[in-house]
């Protein structure tokens, strides 16, 4: 049987007025369907509103106003609906009411019947509550108020600069390459010569990629290109050189590979370095070609990862993008008690730093690494502070050791031996810490026990870890383990380590609960800074306030972050805010009142170009060869067939496919990385279930195309396609017919190589929760357009950065009281560690809205369209192609910009 309806309470079909206010402004729509749980309204899509924003509803009609508060549950395009902004479709929002009284609900379905029968008419009012507070913190308690006192705190006085706001740096360049200077043979055939081979020097390489300079004219070069070259082990002088003390750095062979490669052009231009820049045997005009790396081999590509992971770990990297920067990042390393290298980051100004210049210490929190601060150590760098980040040992990152043995005391370990090297190198100089989530609870008992910090700051920081513990995956971990319960090896917090030797640590070392927190709380008198976000499900602000209260310090803050999360990247400009306060926090400790200064703000492409710099360096030296990529999948969709039963995993496939829009006949869906073919189930089935009305001896008139490189998978998908159709049949809903089951087919392929397809083959492509898992997005991206017809339609879902998967989880177990569910649900909480940990090794890359918008730009995408989806943890993104004369109108624009049109 075929369970097509999943609403949990009946809706009715309206169309009833409705009006949107937001800051003054407002937006008249309509209301299409209501329920006792919620309402489906339909507005033009400029209205500013996010996913899980607030909004209070007014019910009107003839008897009075019934006033409902609720949550935006989903944001979609809005099918078969008319706009005034000719081709974007509207906007869908999609309203989930706050639980109503007896007395509400009663008069909600009252108005609902009368409106079901026509009887009453009725319309909607809604108010969005804003939830972009930019700028402003709430402090409580602050210094001379009550304990329930908030008051506004703002970190500067003057406007955020036009650089600071979300938008990307103006880097053309979706990767990092290091510099690098070698001789190249290019051999190719030309139409015009049996053979032709040149020689070039190589001028940067990336993952996929170089740039060539060479003295010949590129437009000769066509085709496919076989490249010969010495591949270095250790290029010489791009090693970098440490500028403190203490410091060890990574050595090499000095010895060369002799490699064979193959390319295709990508780009061509005139040699923008002036002549008095190139070396002598390049003094006559030059030019630059850009070419992608096609077909590597599992030996060359990992040798070439290595080698992109030395040269961006060289300072002078940070020069290549021709513009100079003002702040400094080196790689680093010491070693903690045990003996293990712990990798670190030293973020300074440029400029010298005077003697005694603070030093700031950041410790990133469980799941974390170093790579997830820059924007933070940038901000305290500009303000003229030492900072130095690192990743913990036993943990994800650089450091040594696996997270599986991950511990609260190996943390505290490595934080000992930060402060012990800080002290070492700058012995003038007081020391501050900043520290995340669960690193927070280790760093005030470290607070506690040792006098050398002279400010603590914690940022959404655990202060009982049995209660997050309970709230995240809604078991007593540490009360089990206290009661003899053992786990073994199970997802803690997104990871999977061992549960039992992380508990035990937790109990013996004193960091179990909110009662030794203030027992450790109780003893430390340096000036701590909380940092507590509202809408924070792992950390309540009440355990929060207590810890505040029971610290003996004189100097204490703390602040709330207004509708913030506990992973504060979710909102960025909010983010900075907090940044800005901290700084402010740190100059008020170490710096003379009469000389502090308002707070300086790092430029956004300086963010931007270290933190992909750091990405790609931690991308090039964790890749796997191709055989353990697809082992890795493939044990990956075994043990993920059971999240067709989530709830939010099924919202997620009909956001996908109602985003596809209604399906005309001889249309054709790619689904590129199909896996085990959910997506093309819940098609069949949404199609077969829109067409009960129709005759059934009509088939269905599209066709369905399911591709991924992973066989068995493939195999599943197939068998579960023919488990459909034959349970199907017997349907007392609508039965799909055999010309059904016969229009689907499957094809195994690689999305990291070219697709198998001819140009314009298919009218809809779907990628669903893929493309933050390959090689080279942006190629496949373009792979997907080139196969998808003129104005077809392009969806996509990617995971959000850091998406706290066990959210998905927590409304799981909302949802389910079968022990034999919960188990199923614990399996997939487990599988999905695996990509948590491939995200924090740099394997997997997922984007923010801004970075998505520009991977679908250019691969040639048109209006692209982002939303929120699947339990606010992932992004989905909606784009067509543009027509033939579009693309005609553009060529033409762009014209004037041919780089050898004046040659």
């Amino acid at each position: 049987m075929l369970d097509l309806e999943r609403r949990s309470a009946p809706r009715i079909e309206l169309q009833a007025d409705a009006k949107l206010a937001l800051n003054g402004d407002t937006w008249n729509g309509k209301a299409l369907n209501a329920s006792l749980e919620g309402l489906y309204m339909v507005f033009p899509a400029t209205v500013p509103v996010t996913s899980n924003q607030p909004i209070q509803l007014g019910l009107v009609s003839e008897v009075g106003v019934l006033e409902i508060n609720g949550r935006v549950l989903g944001l979609r395009e809005a099918a078969g609906s008319s706009t005034n902004q000719p081709g974007v479709p509207p906007l869908g929002i999609a309203v989930k009411y706050a639980p109503l009284g007896t007395i509400e609900r009663q008069i909600l379905e009252s108005i609902l019947d009368g409106a079901r029968e026509h009887a009453l008419p009725i319309s909607f009012m809604g108010l969005l509550i804003p939830q972009e507070t930019g700028d402003l913190l709430l402090e409580v308690n602050a210094p001379g108020g009550s304990a329930t006192d908030l008051a506004p705190i703002y970190p500067s006085s003057s406007p955020s600069p036009p650089e600071a706001e979300d938008a990307a740096p103006p880097e053309r360049r979706l990767t990092s390459r290091g510099k690098l200077s070698i001789p190249i043979l290019i051999e190719h055939q030309h139409p015009s010569s049996p053979s032709l081979n040149l020689t070039a020097q190589t001028v940067d390489l990336s993952l996929g990629g170089m740039s060539l300079r060479l003295e010949t004219r590129p437009d000769l070069l066509a085709g496919p290109l076989v490249l010969r070259l010495s591949l270095p082990h250790n290029p010489a002088g791009r090693l970098p050189q440490a500028s403190i003390p203490n410091a060890s750095l990574p050595a090499g062979a000095e010895d060369a590979m002799e490699s064979t490669l193959t390319a295709e052009v990508v780009w061509k231009m005139v040699d923008p370095e002036p002549a008095e820049e190139r070396t002598q045997a390049c003094l006559s005009r030059t030019f630059r070609v850009g070419l992608r790396l096609t077909y590597l081999n599992d030996a060359i590509r990992l040798k070439i990862a290595g080698l992109v992971a030395q040269l961006l770990t060289a300072p002078e990297q940070i020069e290549q993008d021709g513009t100079s920067r003002t702040l400094v990042s080196e790689s680093l390393d010491c070693r903690n008690p045990l003996d293990q290298r712990i990798a670190l980051y030293y973020d300074h100004r440029r400029d010298e730093l005077p003697p005694g210049t603070p030093v700031i210490i950041i410790s990133p929190g469980y799941g974390e690494t170093k790579k997830e601060h820059v924007a933070l150590a940038y901000y305290l760098a500009a303000n003229g502070f030492h900072v130095l980040r690192y990743d913990h040992s036993n943990h994800v990152g650089e450091s040594d050791g696996e997270i599986q043995h991950s511990t609260l005391s190996s943390m505290r370990q490595d934080l000992t031996a930060m402060l012990d090297f800080a002290e070492q190198t700058w012995p003038a100089s007081p020391l501050a810490v900043i520290t995340t989530s669960l690193a927070g609870r280790v760093a005030l008992k470290a607070v506690s026990q040792e006098h050398r910090v002279k400010l603590l700051v914690l940022l959404t920081g655990v202060v009982d870890v049995q209660a997050t513990l309970l709230a995240v995956h809604q078991e007593d971990l540490i009360g089990d383990h206290v009661h003899g319960i053992r786990r073994g090896v199970i997802n803690m917090l997104g990871f999977n380590i061992d549960a039992d030797g992380w508990l035990a640590d937790a109990v013996k070392a004193g960091y179990a609960d909110l009662r030794t927190t203030i027992k450790d709380a109780e003893q430390v008198t340096t000036p701590v800074a909380l940092f507590c976000a509202e809408h924070d499900a792992w950390v309540g602000l009440e355990s929060v306030k207590t810890v505040h209260a029971a610290l003996r310090s004189d100097r204490k803050h703390l602040y709330v972050i207004p509708e913030a999360l506990h992973r504060l990247n979710e909102n960025p400009r909010k983010a900075r805010a907090v940044f800005r306060q901290v700084v402010a926090c740190c100059s008020e400790y170490f710096v003379d009142a009469s000389s502090v200064q308002e707070v300086r703000q790092p430029a956004q492409r300086e963010i931007g170009l270290q933190s992909r710099l750091e990405r790609e360096r931690a991308r090039a030296q964790n890749q796997m060869a191709k055989i353990e990529n697809v082992q890795f999948w493939q044990d990956y969709l075994e043990h993920f067939h059971y999240i067709a039963n989530v709830s939010d995993f099924w919202q997620l496939l009909d956001h996908v496919y109602r985003l596809l829009g209604t399906l005309a006949a001889n249309d054709r869906i790619l689904d590129a990385g199909c896996g085990n073919g959910n997506f093309g189930m819940f098609l069949m089935v949404n199609q077969a279930y829109s067409r009960r009305h129709t005759d059934p001896s009509t088939p269905l008139a599209f066709g369905y195309v399911g591709t991924d490189f992973v066989f068995d998978a493939l195999t599943q998908a197939r068998r579960n396609l023919a488990n459909l159709a034959a349970e199907s049949i017997a349907s007392p809903v609508h039965p799909m017919t055999k010309p059904t089951t016969a229009s689907a087919a499957l094809a195994l392929s690689d999305l990291n190589l070219p697709l198998p397809f001819i140009d314009s083959q298919f009218t809809c492509v779907v990628s669903n929760l893929v493309i933050g898992y390959l090689q080279d997005p942006l190629f496949t991206l373009r792979e997907l357009m080139r196969v998808l017809s003129p104005n077809g339609r392009l969806v996509i879902t990617n995971l959000k950065p850091q998406a706290d998967l066990s959210q998905i989880y927590r409304n799981f177990v909302h949802l389910t009281e079968q022990e034999e569910e919960l188990e199923e649900g614990r399996k997939l909480l487990h599988n999905s560690s695996k990509i948590k940990q491939g995200e924090s090794d740099g394997i997997f890359r997922f984007f923010n809205r801004q970075d998505l918008a520009t991977l679908l730009t250019c691969s040639g995408a048109q209006q692209p369209r982002i939303y929120s989806t699947f339990g606010n943890q992932a992004f989905i993104a909606v784009a067509t192609k543009p027509s033939a004369a579009q693309v005609s109108h553009a060529a033409r624009d762009h014209r004037q910009l041919e780089p050898f049109s004046h040659v």
